[in-house]
């Protein structure tokens, strides 16, 4: 089924709308302590309330959420016998939603369970993927399932105003990453590029104003993470994604900022390694994409485009944990899951993941 996106200028007529029809007696409300502040709070708290609905509130979930908390909301769920989940949250928030309800259906051998999807960062795009990530022990696994891909969904700028500085520029980053990897992943196709850069386009063209708190520039960001998240969730992500998440686990950057220190230099390794193209499309079609990769970011190359995004990771203060040691690097890079390298068009082996992480870390030679 096709998602729905609600219109805010509606929201409470919607939401009262949904409600009714999906004949809903108790609902999972999972979010932070900041729900009371932000405009959709109000819809559904009247509609409930209209409808005699009981709201269950499940708030036990990290930033990076763990296994065990998914599994407290799943038996808190089916405790309460709810019907439906609405995750008005970050990109944790909306995971944690879409896995119980995963984790929860396949419990009780049934798929009767909607997800409302409310993002209040711009930069995951987890309210329009069919994927969610979890952590495990310390260790980052995804759940790949098209039951948790949201059946409603609200894009309300507004929800991005109280945001910091340091959250917007972290959130954003990922969304351009989005961006950027699916426009060179494998599985790219001439639609998923459309969206993506589109995608790209409108991050750069209103970041500035985003960071001022400008009411169109929040809409236009949160609509481009959105798409970012719809073209990830045509083609997957690739090697930069795939490299970043120990910078996560072992140092505690927000996931944005860690994709953003692997994705230049993975882009650079891409540019020096054509000949080694895996693609089935062939070398000159990769290097085509990455022309017109460039010109999404407004670069005339690629290593203008490479030398932009070092820029741009400085500019927005992004930058490397310090004292990383041998020993680290080394975990990291056994870390890295090859199977998630699939899907980037240069095959890589522990090696070269060794020298990447070696270059990220240590800086330009």
């Amino acid at each position: 089924m096709p998602q729905i996106f609600l219109d805010r200028y509606r929201l409470e007529q919607q939401i009262f709308q949904i409600l009714s029809q999906q004949k809903t007696e108790r609902l999972m409300l999972i979010t932070g302590n900041y729900f009371d502040t932000l405009p959709i709070s109000h819809g559904i708290l009247m509609a409930a309330d209209k409808l005699n609905i009981e709201i269950i509130q499940f708030k036990d979930y990290s930033p990076n959420p763990r296994y065990e908390e998914i599994l407290s909301g799943v038996q808190a769920f089916m405790e309460h016998g709810c019907q439906g989940i609405i995750a008005v949250g970050g990109g944790s928030c909306i995971d944690t939603g879409k896995c119980i309800k995963v984790f929860s259906e396949k419990n009780r051998k049934v798929s009767d369970c909607f997800l409302m999807a409310v993002p209040t960062t711009a930069g995951t795009g987890s309210e329009s993927t069919q994927f969610a990530v979890l952590y495990k022990q310390g260790e980052k696994y995804s759940v790949d399932d098209p039951g948790i891909l949201p059946e409603y969904v609200l894009l309300d700028g507004r929800n991005l105003k109280s945001l910091s500085d340091a959250r917007k520029k972290a959130t954003v980053s990922d969304a351009l990453s989005h961006g950027i990897e699916s426009f060179w992943s494998l599985k790219a196709s001439d639609n998923s590029k459309k969206i993506a850069g589109e995608a790209i386009r409108s991050i750069l063209t209103y970041m500035d104003a985003y960071w001022a708190n400008d009411p169109i520039a929040c809409e236009k960001i949160l609509e481009a993470s959105n798409l970012a998240g719809q073209a990830i969730n045509m083609t997957r992500t690739t090697a930069a994604h795939a490299m970043c998440y120990k910078f996560t686990s072992l140092f505690g950057l927000p996931h944005g900022h860690a994709v953003m220190l692997c994705l230049p230099e993975v882009w650079q390794y891409l540019l020096e390694h054509l000949d080694d193209c895996r693609d089935r499309r062939g070398v000159r079609y990769l290097s085509d994409t990455l022309k017109d990769l460039s010109q999404c970011l407004g670069r005339e190359t690629p290593q203008e485009a490479v030398r932009f995004l070092k820029d741009l990771r400085k500019q927005l203060g992004l930058f490397c944990p310090q004292g990383i040691t041998e020993g680290q690097l080394e975990l990291m890079t056994d870390s890295v899951n090859i199977q998630r390298l699939d899907n980037f068009p240069i095959g890589l082996k522990r090696e070269q993941l060794r020298k990447l992480y070696e270059q990220i870390v240590r800086g330009e030679k």
